[in-house]
């Protein structure tokens, strides 16, 4: 056990990524929400929140009349 948590932990972009992860997290989070990308991602979280979505998210070639509606949102 010890092992496996050496080789993560020794490995750069794993410690990168966590030590990204806290700083982006904790430093300033409320001021610095557009430069975290935050405002451009907002719309995207919502169904109907951008114009993008449906045509990024909707299936190709009519796959919509093979699948039930009960799954279709």
């Amino acid at each position: 056990f010890d092992d496996i948590l050496n080789s993560v932990f020794t490995s750069s972009p794993t410690v990168a990524l966590i030590v990204g992860t806290l700083l982006d997290n904790t430093l300033e989070a409320v001021s610095s929400v557009r430069d975290r990308g935050l405002s451009w991602w907002l719309p995207f979280q919502r169904e109907k929140g951008d114009v993008r979505n449906e045509e990024f998210y909707r299936f190709p070639v009519n796959f919509h009349d093979f699948i039930p509606a009960r799954y279709l949102y």
